[in-house]
């Protein structure tokens, strides 16, 4: 099943960039965008198509009350459900908010689990994956990525997130990359074995731009990587499950 898309609109930007991390250890979520004011949330909205919109309510340009007019105008197909967040508990905020049509309000801080829930619900998901043990695994995979500098709103995250999974369950995959996980990946997500092989190739390019080498041979825990040395889309994917199973046994 295809992850629910989710914008993220928030104003200050290490709140931001947490929700965007937090949101992106869950494979059953796909952050789409994330915008700093009300008039890039509109324009992110319009573009990306998102299903579930974490909106703050107090942002500049355009605030949230503004973004949630925008959304009553779009056709009912395109029409995000809206999860407002604000560190004003004022009844006067909620009564405006909920009078424009949003779907669920939570105050800041928030909390990371009741969001997800909430995410999931309103996307008619139901709960989180109820086995304990599979979330765990899923977050490590995803913690890894994420301190390789992988950046979580991009489809070769998710790929690279999903294939991990899929190669631990199944190790045989990782001997047919190509014509077996690539399209057991495609499946998931509802795309091409092509896309996925592209999406994963440019998302490891951008990290390795990004963190460089060390950051690779610090989550790995192998011997550092030279800077011609960059792995391919199956080496990243392999050296992810074989340090996964090293944990497991350690």
């Amino acid at each position: 099943m295809e992850p629910v898309r989710v914008l993220v609109a928030e104003d200050n930007q290490e709140q931001r960039e947490a929700l965007v991390k937090e949101l992106g250890r869950c494979v059953d979520v796909c952050v789409v965008g994330a915008a700093k004011n009300g008039v890039e949330a509109i324009r992110l909205m319009r573009e990306r198509l998102p299903a579930v919109m974490v909106c703050d309510m107090v942002m500049p340009q355009l605030d949230g009350f503004a973004v949630l007019e925008a959304v009553a105008r779009m056709e009912d197909a395109h029409r995000p459900r809206v999860i407002a967040l604000t560190a004003l508990s004022r009844e006067d905020f909620i009564t405006r908010a909920m009078e424009l049509g949003v779907s669920h309000y939570m105050i800041k801080p928030v909390d990371m689990a009741v969001l997800l829930e909430q995410i999931l619900r309103l996307a008619g998901r139901g709960a989180l994956h109820d086995r304990q043990e599979e979330r765990t695994v899923e977050h490590k995979v995803a913690g890894m990525l994420l301190d390789m500098g992988i950046p979580a709103h991009l489809s070769g995250y998710r790929f690279l997130l999903c294939s991990s999974l899929l190669a631990l369950e199944r190790p045989d995959y990782l001997a047919s990359i190509t014509h077996v996980l690539y399209p057991a990946v495609a499946q998931c997500f509802e795309t091409t074995a092509s896309c996925v092989e592209r999406s994963i190739r440019h998302a490891i390019n951008m990290a390795w731009q990004r963190g460089g080498s060390a950051a690779f041979a610090a989550v790995l825990k192998r011997r550092t990587f030279s800077e011609n040395e960059k792995p391919t889309n199956c080496e990243l994917i392999a050296l992810i499950s074989e340090r996964m199973r090293l944990q497991e046994w350690a």
